[in-house]
């Protein structure tokens, strides 16, 4: 989706506040049914300040975001990408994708050289509806 209109949005997920920078643009979205697979990355928080990453964790989240969705383009050629949220000590990371065939193999290499620094937890799981973002996108 070239259009895309970014916002910061602040939720309640299990009683705890959320951050988040979502595209929402994907409100509207009418291509959901063509991109039933959600590609979701949560990442546990290391360097925090009241719960939140500090400046230098989330340049390094942003980083990781950005490698695993990297290998993610050498088998999907169209990502999109709706957003991430911050919640209690973790960055979950928002995609959709056409299929599930993905360089699982690449994905948990490069998992491999950084989960001594992060937990890091990848799914990949049929959601045709959206459910799984549709509080983020409202």
């Amino acid at each position: 989706m070239s259009d895309q209109s970014m916002s910061i949005r602040v939720l309640e997920v299990g009683g705890f506040k959320a951050t988040g920078v979502i595209n929402m643009s994907y409100a509207n979205f009418s291509d959901k049914d063509k991109y039933p697979y959600a590609f979701v990355i949560e990442l546990s928080l290391v360097e925090t300040e009241r719960e939140y990453p500090t400046w230098e964790e989330n340049e390094r989240l942003e980083e990781i975001e950005n490698n695993i969705i990297d290998i993610l383009r050498r088998t999907q050629s169209d990502i999109h990408y709706v957003g991430k949220m911050t919640r209690r000590g973790v960055r979950d990371i928002f995609c959709y994708l056409a299929s599930d065939d993905i360089d699982g193999e690449a994905i948990g290499a490069y998992c491999d050289t950084i989960e001594d620094t992060i937990d890091i937890h990848i799914e990949i799981e049929e959601d045709k509806d959206w459910e799984i973002v549709s509080k983020l996108i409202s």
